[in-house]
């Protein structure tokens, strides 16, 4: 357990539990093994550059990632779209921090206390100003939004296309039950 404290003014500590990352026998992690610091019970306000910062006299930190829960994978499958996903609800989350070096996980295990998330060389936005950087970036550039719908609908219409074209060809060929599938395209529409 390492103590944090917002601020040199707060009294009362705060408690990041850490442990070296590791998974079963068998299981695959994309995270390094031996590298991986797994920390959890991270506050609202620790962004991933706040814990990049708290555990850099560790050793050198390659990535932090924070997470609603624990995960095995590093990324996810497919990439979300900056303008088109549910805001996370904000609350205490796990972190994933990666070192360049093995020792640096050691090092973390033994960091005694109180580390400080807010100085005065590294202020974190909290109440009011939080809110309001929150919600300046929640309101969409109109122009990158416009450009990734119609990224979105050219590789949608393709892929429409694509399945037109597969479909068309298939269309009268029996399968290799000897079935033919046959389609209606009438020249009245059905009622």
């Amino acid at each position: 357990a390492i103590p944090i404290k917002f601020s040199e003014k707060q009294q009362a500590s705060h408690y990041l539990y850490v442990r070296e990352h590791r998974v079963r026998e068998g299981t695959k992690s994309s995270w390094p093994q031996k590298r991986t610091l797994f920390v959890l019970n991270v506050p609202p306000y620790c962004t991933e550059e706040c814990l990049s910062r708290l555990f850099s006299p560790c050793g050198p930190v390659q990535s932090v990632q924070l997470q609603e829960k624990p995960d095995l994978a590093d990324s996810a499958e497919e990439p979300k779209s900056k303008f088109f996903h549910p805001t996370p609800v904000p609350g205490f989350q796990v972190a994933y921090v990666v070192f360049q070096k093995a020792g640096g996980v050691s090092a973390a295990l033994v960091l005694k206390g109180p580390l400080l998330a807010s100085t005065e060389s590294h202020p974190v936005k909290s109440g009011i100003h939080k809110w309001i950087s929150g919600y300046a970036d929640s309101v969409p550039d109109p122009e990158a939004l416009r450009a990734e719908v119609d990224t979105f609908m050219e590789m949608y219409d393709k892929r429409i296309a694509e399945e037109e074209a597969k479909a068309k060809e298939e269309e009268g060929v029996p399968d290799e039950e000897g079935w033919v599938k046959v389609t209606r395209r009438g020249r009245r529409p059905v009622l």
